[in-house]
């Protein structure tokens, strides 16, 4: 049966790690204060050069207040996303040219799959939304984006762009293993990278930097930067980062500027396992 429902969501479905841990810390390093990290520090000039990974960098996985579209396995009754329906929800989608964040309504129907022997449940969105979201501080509104000129950014490079007249640059740390050419999605042949230790960082204006990703590696994936714009209103750029560690799983991640502090970045993660 397929029903429509201003969502209403709870308790959700955690992320099983592949590749790299998802624990509610990354602890690199302990100590971390809580001092706004968007008061310029003077640092060397990048432009010639990514400067290091900040190494002290805390990632912190927060795995409840955003949520993905798609198929759920019910293996037991508290997979069934229909369980954990509790609280308020947004959605986060594109309108023409134009994203915004509104109410959330969802349709639901059952299913079955067949690989894993098992029914399932399905969730999808009258507007065809990204993903669904409670993150305080982000409310509903049209919200201001910007198109970042590259949207995978590999090891050694990095892409500068302006945001409220200001100069950032995103860079990457990693290895590159393996190089092949592949056809996209569009038809297109690309240049395809097999990397691991990869690391994603912001270098805001004034020299100081955090991690927006850290990775160990990935099997047949890589980050793509979907949305560079302003979710939580503080007029500085949050990210929406698809990164999913195996080509099994789908994952997001959705940074703010306002939650980041020295020493500490958290994440919004929202993950989905497809895996035969």
């Amino acid at each position: 049966m397929k029903y429509l429902f201003v969502v209403v969501l709870g308790a959700l479905l955690s992320c099983q790690p592949i590749g790299s841990s998802t624990s509610s810390s990354d602890t690199a390093a302990q100590g971390a204060d809580d001092t706004s990290f968007f008061e310029p520090e003077k640092q060397a000039d990048i432009s010639q050069s990514p400067a290091p990974v900040d190494i002290d960098s805390v990632l912190d996985y927060v795995s409840d207040q955003t949520f993905l579209l798609g198929s759920y396995r019910i293996w037991e009754k508290q997979d069934d996303p229909a369980v954990s329906l509790r609280g308020e929800w947004l959605q986060f989608y594109r309108d023409g040219g134009v994203y915004k964040v509104d109410d959330a309504e969802v349709m639901m129907k059952e299913g079955y799959d067949d690989c894993a022997g098992v029914k399932t449940k399905i969730i999808e969105s009258d507007r065809n939304a990204s993903f669904l979201l409670r993150i305080p501080g982000v409310t509903k509104k049209e919200v201001p984006a910007i198109t970042v000129p590259r949207t995978h950014i590999w090891p050694g490079e990095h892409v500068p762009f302006e945001w409220a007249g200001e100069s950032y640059t995103l860079q990457a740390t990693g290895k590159i293993n393996a190089t092949q050419v592949v056809t996209n999605d569009a038809g297109k042949e690309e240049v395809f990278h097999d990397v691991s230790d990869y690391r994603l960082e912001l270098v805001l204006p004034g020299g100081s930097r955090y991690l927006l990703a850290r990775e160990d590696g990935f099997n047949d994936t890589f980050v793509r930067i979907d949305f560079v714009g302003d979710l939580d209103g503080d007029n500085k750029p949050d990210f929406v980062l698809n990164a999913p560690r195996d080509y099994e799983e789908e994952r997001v991640l959705v940074i703010l500027s306002s939650t980041v502090t020295k020493g500490k970045v958290r994440l919004y993660e929202a993950c989905r396992q497809f895996d035969c």
